[in-house]
């Protein structure tokens, strides 16, 4: 009897657990949050011409509910989570990269057109929640990133939340950018 009512209970389990699963690998193939779609494949862009290819990677598991956002200037790239990344086709010239998380870390970069650039958000302890460091990505870690990651896009909430950070934080990210450069 006594076996019997382990069994039941270890095969209730196993049913839930299995139920459960299913509906969150169900919701994670639509939409795993309101702000990111995770991608099942991996895409990589493609520098052109006229323009040059720049990814926004986060390959820590560190902080992976933690939203970072990424913008060049005043143009939205995207939001990681943990193990993912994504990218932007940008014009030439000098830019203001940043990232907003608790904080708002940024710097200035010049991009040439056909040439691909990889930044890299890195998880720091903050306040109340993580602090984001965006510096340029070490080239020598740059695939074991990639194989790690997940490619991600921003849906339409992403886009729209996008725009009440670049309206409030847009000046602060040109200031720190501005210093940064200074101190080179």
């Amino acid at each position: 009897m006594r076996t019997l009512t382990i069994s039941t209970a270890v095969l209730s389990a196993l049913l839930f657990v299995g139920t459960s699963a299913d509906v969150f690998a169900q919701s994670d193939e639509k939409e795993p949050t309101k702000y990111t779609i995770k991608h099942k494949t991996k895409q990589m862009g493609q520098a052109t011409a006229d323009k040059a290819l720049v990814y926004i990677l986060r390959p820590a598991f560190a902080g992976i509910a933690i939203k970072m956002w990424a913008f060049v200037d005043d143009q939205f790239i995207g939001v990681t989570h943990g193990k993912n990344y994504t990218y932007v086709l940008v014009e030439p010239g000098e830019h203001v990269f940043w990232a907003k998380a608790e904080n708002v870390s940024a710097f200035k970069m010049n991009v040439e057109a056909g040439k691909t650039y990889y930044l890299q958000q890195k998880v720091r302890p903050g306040g109340f929640r993580a602090h984001v460091k965006f510096v340029e990505a070490d080239d020598s870690k740059v695939k074991k990133y990639f194989k790690k990651s997940k490619y991600v896009t921003p849906t339409g909430q992403a886009h729209a939340k996008a725009q009440e950070y670049i309206e409030k934080w847009y000046a602060l990210a040109q200031e720190r950018a501005e210093k940064k450069d200074e101190e080179k």
